[in-house]
């Protein structure tokens, strides 16, 4: 079960959003908060003359088996970032990664891992991959909520593209105990285009976390002593 996510209308639209529903299970992603801002300063009593802007975006993992016969073993979801005028300036414009957080459950437990692609050319972070496997996602008869979290640095207004991959594998056992893997395929994706400037997009449970996000001072979001990590978004769920 594999696929990537593009808009709604083929428009400019700054959301991911993707379901696959099967008999017996299915996945589904949303965005929960695509919202622009800016870095800011580390804190409130300096100044920043240069206020780089930044994007942080929050996505909803919705995997539910409904039989016991049905088990996830395999999750896999990534996220690239490149310009949209990449072979005229060789990645230097390329939007940046530069702070992530790992996939987490709906309880605050941080699952799986979550690996970083690099730009060689350029040293720039361009995308995560997040995974997790069987021993994390032992799902029988319920819909579990997981949560992941990028920030991203821009060196302009100008549009970008986004390209989003999910993964999933289930372990289905018949009444025999005969085992079925499915899902073992992965489509190429098709990135879309974003337009920064354009409002936020805040679905479900981001209506919850939105007031608690500073949009002028994203970088604070950063960890002091990790600066690849993202700390202090409220769990959406809790």
């Amino acid at each position: 079960m594999s696929a990537s996510a593009n808009s709604d209308n083929g428009q400019n639209h700054k959301a991911i959003s993707y379901k696959n529903n099967r008999p017996g299970f299915s996945v589904n992603v949303e965005t929960l908060l695509w919202a622009d801002g800016v870095e800011g300063s580390p804190s409130a009593d300096q100044s920043n003359t240069s206020d780089p802007p930044m994007t942080l975006a929050i996505l909803k993992f919705e995997l539910t088996s409904q039989n016991k016969d049905v088990e996830f073993t395999f999750m896999n979801a990534s996220l690239k970032l490149e310009a949209t005028d990449d072979e005229q300036h060789q990645g230097l414009n390329d939007p940046e990664l530069k702070a992530w957080t790992s996939v987490q459950s709906a309880g605050g437990k941080k699952k799986g891992t979550a690996i970083s692609g690099l730009i060689p050319e350029t040293r720039k972070m361009h995308g995560v991959t997040w995974a997790i496997q069987d021993n994390e996602l032992g799902i029988v008869d319920e819909t579990q909520n997981f949560w992941a979290a990028v920030l991203i640095s821009r060196t302009s207004s100008k549009p970008y593209l986004v390209n989003f991959q999910i993964e999933a594998r289930v372990e289905l056992r018949d009444e025999n105990g005969v085992v079925q893997f499915l899902g073992l395929n992965r489509p190429k994706a098709e990135p879309f285009k974003i337009t920064p400037g354009e409002g936020i997009v805040c679905n479900s449970e981001g209506g919850k976390i939105i007031g608690d996000i500073d949009l002028k001072n994203l970088g604070k979001l950063r960890n002091k002593s990790d600066c690849f990590e993202l700390v202090g978004i409220p769990n959406p769920f809790q």
